[in-house]
């Protein structure tokens, strides 16, 4: 990324090393913060691009390595700290002994908390709309990220990763003890009665947010539809929905041919046919 490494340049020699973050502290200028959001501009961007270790190199770059610390707590591109990832890491055995002892994935939940809990402490501050989607992005917290997906491709895949990354820990979840009873299908479909409202202890201190969990999707069908609604989607995303080549593309998705066909035809074909047709 040109832009991102001529936005470094710019701040060599200006920006002081920052270790920890402390965004109320006296020395946290408007200048600063402006250069903290030109970063995390660019860090959102590569992360739409699945681009992590870049966002993290430059966060390192940039003199904030805490932040990549949040990007990737585990180190280089794991984003679950099993045991092979600890040690191929360098992390110290203690750390090794935590993840055996707390059980498959607990300390990877930890992190997706902290993760919902930053994106929403910092919206309600009315803090940097690009720290807002970077943090929420790596917990689905899609009320967060889509005001930041202004196009299709942008709604779309955040929808699809936020809903592929509560599979996956929901798929961890089961290996837990009482997994099964904690965490299952049933469990999630219930959970869309419920209020959005309810307590985080709802699901248990090591489950996923309900908050979180009634935003998703429930199938391929229904993330498309909400792509449809202004409700949920930027007005530019549902409008988006409606053109031809977006049609096609979400048949193809289905896998629903021949509707995709039956939509081609009712284009091109005469208008004379179609009158026709209806008077038979």
């Amino acid at each position: 990324m040109w832009d991102a490494g001529e936005r470094l340049e710019e701040r060599k020699g200006q920006t002081t090393l920052v270790t920890f973050p402390n965004l109320s502290s006296p020395g946290h200028s408007g200048s600063t913060k402006k250069q903290d959001e030109s970063l995390l501009e660019d860090v959102w961007t590569f992360l739409r691009a699945g681009r992590l270790e870049e966002a993290c190199n430059l966060c390192r770059s940039a003199g904030q390595p805490w932040r990549a610390a949040t990007l990737s707590p585990f180190g280089r591109l794991d984003q679950k700290p099993s045991i092979e990832a600890l040690i191929k890491n360098g992390k110290t055995r203690a750390l090794q002994a935590i993840e055996l002892e707390t059980g498959i994935g607990h300390q990877r939940r930890l992190w997706k908390w902290a993760c919902y809990c930053a994106s929403e402490r910092i919206a309600e501050q009315d803090g940097g709309k690009y720290e807002i989607a970077v943090y929420a992005a790596q917990c689905s917290n899609l009320k967060r990220i889509l005001p930041m997906c202004t196009n299709w491709e942008s709604a779309c895949w955040a929808m699809a990763k936020s809903w592929l990354d509560v599979l996956v820990d929901m798929e961890l979840a089961r290996l837990q003890p009482g997994g099964n009873i904690q965490f299952n299908e049933e469990a999630l479909d219930q959970s869309l009665e419920q209020e959005n409202g309810v307590t985080q202890s709802a699901m248990g201190p090591d489950s996923w947010p309900l908050q979180v969990m009634n935003q998703q999707p429930r199938h391929l069908t229904s993330l498309l539809q909400k792509l449809h609604s202004i409700d949920t989607v930027h007005e530019v995303v549902a409008r988006s929905c409606k053109e031809q080549h977006r049609q096609i593309e979400m048949n193809l998705m289905l896998g629903d041919i021949p509707h995709m066909l039956g939509l081609i035809w009712s284009w091109i074909s005469p208008v004379e046919y179609h009158e026709t047709m209806f008077r038979k």
